[in-house]
């Protein structure tokens, strides 16, 4: 069963349009937690939250947005859910913990080609 296909489903049960559906699945999955929040709390629609994450995914992020939020955003949507919990529960700041990461993996790849040669 296709993702467009489970949104209608539970669309039907809960009495809402399939996009509702999948756009609160995206505001789950990629929204910050301050759009999360403003969305539980009335003060940002639905449609709002979605095309705030789409401007944001698409590299047009609001300039208010500090660099610690953009870190989260970004590894947010580059880890899996497990990874990115495993991220915040690290004491220090995402983005150096991102960066350490991106590093061993970059100086693994590198002694993996040696390997080869």
């Amino acid at each position: 069963m296709g993702r467009s296909a489970s949104a209608r489903r539970t669309a039907s049960y809960i009495g809402c349009s399939y996009k509702k559906v999948e756009r609160i699945r995206t505001i789950r999955k990629l929204g910050t937690p301050e759009i999360q929040e403003a969305v539980k709390n009335d003060k940002l629609s639905i449609n709002g939250a979605y095309n705030k994450i789409c401007k944001m995914r698409q590299g047009k992020e609001s300039s208010e947005e500090n660099p610690s939020t953009r870190q989260t955003r970004t590894a947010k949507i580059t880890f899996s859910e497990e990874n990115f919990t495993i991220l915040k529960e690290l004491s220090g700041d995402v983005g150096t913990h991102v960066n350490r990461a991106l590093e061993i993996y970059v100086r693994w790849l590198r002694d993996k080609e040696r390997a080869k040669t």
